[in-house]
């Protein structure tokens, strides 16, 4: 059962032609340690910029703090002027 979901927006400026493609393929595995299904997207601005969309259906809750230092840490490495947009959503029932 999948507990919520964690949501990214990001939104920066492209350091070279690749780095759309290069932070996927980097921070993929940091996902991976929390979820067995996650959807990607993002839309190009020329060779400028980008912005790109995660939704990780969350499979358990820990190591977000990893995955926290990854995203930055990646990010920093391929993209400048940068921005993410963080939405956790939590599913909980009641008895």
């Amino acid at each position: 059962m999948k507990i919520g979901r964690l949501i990214f927006y990001i939104y920066g400026d492209m350091k070279e032609k690749e780095s759309v493609n290069l932070f996927e393929h980097s921070i993929r595995p940091s996902f991976e340690t929390v979820s067995d299904q996650i959807d990607f997207n993002y839309k190009r601005f020329e060779y400028l910029s980008a912005s790109l969309v995660f939704v990780v259906h969350l499979d358990v809750f820990w190591n977000n703090d990893t995955i926290f230092r990854n995203v930055r840490k990646y990010l920093t490495k391929y993209f400048t002027n940068w921005k993410v947009d963080l939405v956790l959503f939590i599913n909980v029932k009641g008895d």
